[in-house]
Order: structure tokens, then sequence, then C-alpha cells
């Protein structure tokens, strides 16, 4: 096999018989040796640099540049090949560098893609492809200030994704910045990140300014990392904080003393505090539901005002549910009302529910904030597509045709995981501090802001 390593030539004069020099100047033996090549070491370890193709040149270059670093031939790739000299020390310069070059040479094009390989392989030296290439990916001075400060400006922080993905992004823009000689004080960097703390931060973010002193940027980003892990973690126990006091739920009496087999005794506090107006007929109008007292015929044989509308009231068999919200003031059935004081979810339109049960006659009503009593037709599941892209399933809804808009329990929403914020006019939805949806205060009502209900 035929050697790369170059040959020295030297003329050593000729001693007959090793008595003496001779007199003849052109009696000399050349002798022939090779140099042993002083770099010996393996090509670098690749593997774990991805394939450049034409994006994220800055990443390729960084790391292609610190594992040839790390071997000892960086210094080609900015070095042309040195000129020749026959002295030892020439010679042993231009054997490392032709050494190093092919390191570096056989590096880049094994880290490029096949296109990329075609337009750089004819290329001899390390120093003429990196050169080409930072020509080529890297854009001029200012051209790329006014792109990355456009970056920083714009980059916002969003409910919907990982504070810890966001916080990288961040960081990110932070090292483009200082890449074309722009670095910024810390105090601003880490002020900027608290301001672009989501809405749902905002208790945090204040406190965060006020309640501490000056911190590192590297102390805020802790700071907020630990918050969103608590946020995290407590996330099921906060969910409840919105149930309303107003709920009520009671159980319609199975028998004299009740489901109650273990106790004989009857219960006589029940009584005192459950009226049930199911079967009874008012004698004033003769409608069931309600009492003469209540009947809204009445009040106005009284010369009294009609009761202002407070309460929409979901009787049935098993449950009754009050609703405190004035939704027989609101007429767009399409719109979907997060309400708190609601302990169950209900639906205007019975096309809506992906799946449906009937609810046989007289079986559970609805009595309206102005006395009007009308009857739950069924019960079922309806998906309601939000302008989020997510997905919110409601189970057990209840279908009453008479109802003025549709409802959405908080309390029920709380025992699936679900978060519901109410600040600054708006509504946020959240699960294990993941934005799902939001709505906005309209008549005093927080409307979700609903894309389609799917079938």
């Amino acid at each position: 096999m035929a050697s790369d390593t170059p040959t020295q030539i030297i003329s050593v004069p000729d001693t007959p018989n090793g008595k003496g020099a001779t007199n003849n100047a052109d009696s000399h033996v050349n002798m022939q040796f090779e140099v042993q090549p002083i770099h010996a070491k393996p090509f670098p370890d690749i593997s774990k640099i991805e394939v450049f193709s034409g994006a994220n040149f800055k990443r390729w270059q960084e790391r292609l540049f610190s594992t040839l670093d790390v071997h000892g031939v960086a210094d080609v790739l900015t070095q042309s090949m040195p000129a020749k000299d026959n002295s030892p020390e020439g010679i042993k310069l231009l054997q490392q560098w032709t050494h190093a070059n092919k390191v570096c040479r056989h590096t880049i094009l094994s880290t490029l893609s096949n296109e990329l390989f075609d337009v750089y392989c004819t290329k001899k030296e390390a120093k003429e492809i990196w050169s080409s290439m930072i020509a080529k990916y890297t854009a001029e001075d200012t051209v790329k200030q006014k792109f990355v400060i456009g970056n920083y400006y714009k980059w916002e922080m969003k409910e919907d994704r990982d504070i810890k993905a966001q916080i990288h992004e961040y960081q990110t823009l932070l090292e483009d910045l200082k890449s074309v000689q722009i670095e910024l004080p810390e105090p601003f960097v880490a002020g900027i990140l608290i301001e672009k703390l989501p809405e749902s931060w905002r208790d945090y973010r204040r406190d965060l300014k006020h309640d501490f002193g000056l911190m590192s940027f590297n102390d805020v980003i802790t700071h907020i990392i630990i918050e969103d892990t608590n946020r995290k973690e407590n996330v099921k126990s906060q969910a409840k904080e919105y149930t309303s006091n107003a709920n009520l739920v009671e159980t319609e009496d199975k028998g004299r003393y009740g489901n109650n087999h273990s106790n004989n005794k009857p219960n006589y506090n029940k009584y005192k505090q459950t009226t049930h107006f199911k079967r009874k007929e008012c004698y004033v109008c003769g409608k069931p539901g309600h009492i003469a007292s209540k009947c809204r015929k009445r009040a106005f044989v009284n010369n009294k005002k009609p009761p202002k509308p407070s309460a929409n009231l979901v009787e049935g068999d098993e449950i009754i549910t009050v609703v405190v919200s004035q939704t027989c003031l609101v007429a767009d059935v399409k719109e979907w009302v997060v309400d708190s004081g609601a302990t169950r979810h209900i639906c205007q339109d019975k096309s809506v529910f992906s799946s449906y049960t009937p609810i046989g006659d007289e079986e559970e009503y609805v009595h309206l904030g102005d006395s009007r009593t009308t009857q739950v037709h069924g019960k079922g599941k309806v998906n309601i597509k939000l302008t989020s892209g997510k997905t919110l399933s409601l189970t057990d809804v209840l279908h009453v045709p008479e109802i003025r808009t549709n409802l959405i329990s908080v309390s029920l929403l709380g025992r699936a995981g679900v978060k519901a914020s109410f600040e600054s006019d708006k509504v946020v939805l959240t699960k294990n501090n993941i934005f799902i949806g939001r709505g906005y205060c309209n008549q005093g009502l927080f409307m979700l802001n609903v894309s389609e209900v799917l079938k």
C-alpha cells in the first residue's frame, strides 16, 4: 500500500572503508527515510451532530467547531497551507497542517446532506469550505440585527403552552441578540420576562414585582418555575374554590322515612327544610310546581310588580339544582354561559347532543325565576369546540327546550379538574395549568368563546 507520508532525501559524503574523506565532491550516497506522522489520532465522533441541510446553521457550526477544537485541528479552518520550507521545522509544520486539513474536511463533508456534499466536495481545503458556508448562511450584520430585534420585540408568552418551554425560547432570543453584538442589561431582561407572563399570572406578576427586591435573571426564572410546579400540583384543589354556596342539592323522599334503612326514626329536620311543589297545583292559576303565595298571577291581582327573574330551578326525582343567574334576560340560545351558581349543565337545542337519553313526562322540571314551570325532556353528552382549538366535553347535560341560554356548571367543571378563573370581565378555563379556552362578560354573564358544537 502506498504511503502518503512525505519522504526526506539526505546526501551523506562517501568515506571509503571509514579511513578518511575523499576529494571527489560528487561522491555522495543518497539515503532515504520516512518521517512518521505526528498526529495518529482517530477521526472525531460525529454521531451526535445532526446532518446539515441548510437550516439551523449556527447550531451546526458551533457543534462542529467544538468537536474539531477538542481534537486540536480547528486551526486549519482559519489558516491556509503553510509555505514550503525544507527545514525540519517547516516539514513538521506542513505534516501537521496536512493531517488537520484531512480531518476537518472529512468531518465537514460527513455532516452535510447529499445535496450540499455535491456542492462542496470539489474543494480540497477545509478553510475554503468553512469560509464559503459562513458567507452563504450568515446574513449581513445589519439585516440580521433587524431580524433578531423584531423577533425579540414580538415574542409573547401564551396560556396554552408550557412555561418552561417558553422560558427556553426567551433565552434563545437573548443569545441571538448577543450573536449580533446586542447585550441587554440583566435587570431589563428579567423585568421583560416578568411582564411577558400570561394574563392568568397577573397576581403573581404583581407580587413578583413588589414583594421581592432586585433579582437576577436566573432568580426570576427559578421563582417562575417553582410557581408553575405549585400550580400544577394544586390545580385540583384550586378548581373547587369557585363552587357557589348557593348550590342546593336535595333528594326526593323514597317513602315516609326516606332511604335511611339503618335508622327507623323519621328525619323531622328534613321535612322542615324542604318543601316539594312538584306534584301540587296552584289554586290561583291551576298550574303545578308552585303554591298560591308564589303565583305570578296572584301578584298581578294584588296590583304588585311581577317578581324579578333571579334564578333558574331545575328539579327532578333525584336532584334539585339552583342556577343563580338571570338567564331570562338572554335570548341567544347559541351562547354558552359559564355559571358559578349552576350545579348542572343545561342545553336548549336537542340537535347538538352527541348522545341523548329521553326522560319521561313529569319526572324532572325547570322552575324559572318568574314562577313558570317547564319540563326536562332528556339528558346526554355535548361536545363544544372552543375558539382555542380545544374540545370541552360535557356529560349529563339536561335538555330544557324553553331555556333561553345554555349553562355550564363551574362546580361540575371543577370535579373534572378544569379550573375557571373569573377576572377582568373575562373567564379563563385551564386544566393542569394548560389553557383550554376563555370567555368574556356580556350583560353580566360570562359567555364562553365557542367555535362550533361537535356531534
